[in-house]
């Protein structure tokens, strides 16, 4: 029963973690150089500014 709820909660903190992934995906803010909008995709992953989030 306890291994039960183990893989329930590993499963639902996956699930959580999955849906930070997509929302963080989405969020955008203006480049200051060009004020077109940009997110964390558009950089390379050692640049990336919302890795640290996601890790969390």
């Amino acid at each position: 029963m306890q291994e039960l709820q183990q893989k329930s909660n590993e499963l639902l903190q996956e699930e959580i973690r999955r849906a930070i992934r997509e929302k963080l995906s989405r969020f955008t803010f203006p480049c200051p150089h060009c004020r077109e909008d940009i997110n964390d995709e558009h950089f390379g992953k050692e640049q990336r500014a919302f890795g640290y989030i996601n890790e969390v």
